[in-house]
C-alpha cells in the first residue's frame, strides 16, 4: 500500500503500550511512505525492546520525507535509531534531523546490509539548520541554493507529484531532498 501526504506527529509509545513497545512514528515492510513529515513522536523512558523513530523492512520504501524532532526513551549504545533501514528496503531523498536518545545524543540512519539508502541526509552528512528556510519556526522548506535543494533522486514514474504542500515536486534541475519541495537556487525568465 501507499501512505502519502501526511504528518505522523505527537504519538507517544509507553512501558503500557499494547503495540509492545514499537516504534512511534512509522513502520514500514512491503508499502511506501511518500511525500510526508515524521516529526515530534516519542517513546517513553520506561519502554522497553526496539527503540526507533522509522522503521523500513523487507521491500518498505520511505521516500521524499522529513524523519525530524523525535525523542526516544533509550540510548544510542542502547540500540536508539533515527532511522533503521533493513536489507532490502529503501530510503531515498529524506531528511533525518534533530532525532534524540535518552541522553539528549543524535540519533541517525542506521542501515544492514543489502539496503538501499540513496540521496538522504543528516547531520553525520553535516546537515544543519541552515539548509532550512525557518527550521526553528517549523518550517522545513528546503532552504534556495542549500544542502537539500536540487540533490535529490527523482523516483520513477513521479509525472505530476506534488510535495507535502501541493508544489511540483520538481522545481530546478533535479526533485529536492525531503517532504517540501523549495525554490531553485536560480531564476527562470520565459521570453515569449
Amino acid at each position: 500500500g501507499l501512505v502519502t501526504h501526511c504528518v505522523i506527529r505527537d504519538n507517544v509509545v509507553d512501558k503500557k503500550s499494547t503495540q509492545g513497545g514499537e516504534t512511534p512514528g512509522a513502520m514500514v515492510a512491503g508499502g511506501s511512505l511518500e511525500n510526508s513529515l515524521v516529526t515530534g513522536n516519542t517513546r517513553g523512558n520506561e519502554a522497553e525492546g526496539v527503540c526507533r523513530a522509522v522503521s523500513v523492512s523487507g521491500s518498505g520504501r520511505v521516500v521524499n520525507c522529513d524523519i525530524l524532532r523525535n525523542a526516544l526513551g533509550c540510548t544510542v549504545e542502547g540500540g536508539a535509531r533515527a532511522v533503521e533501514v533493513g536489507n532490502g528496503a529503501t530510503l531515498q531523498n529524506c531528511v533525518v534531523f534533530d532525532n534524540r536518545a535518552k541522553d539528549g545524543e543524535i540519533m541517525g540512519i542506521v542501515a544492514a546490509d543489502g539496503a538501499i539508502v540513496t540521496a538522504s541526509l543528516s547531520e553525520a552528512d553535516g546537515l544543519g539548520t541552515a539548509a532550512f528556510k525557518k527550521y526553528e519556526q517549523g518550517d522545513y522548506t528546503p532552504k534556495s541554493g542549500g544542502a537539500l535543494t536540487d540533490k535529490g533522486v527523482t523516483p520513477e514514474g513521479w509525472k505530476g507529484i506534488t510535495d507535502l504542500a501541493g508544489k511540483p515536486r520538481v522545481i530546478g534541475k533535479a526533485v529536492d531532498i525531503g517532504c517540501y519541495e523549495g525554490n531553485s537556487a536560480g531564476f527562470i525568465l520565459n521570453i515569449k
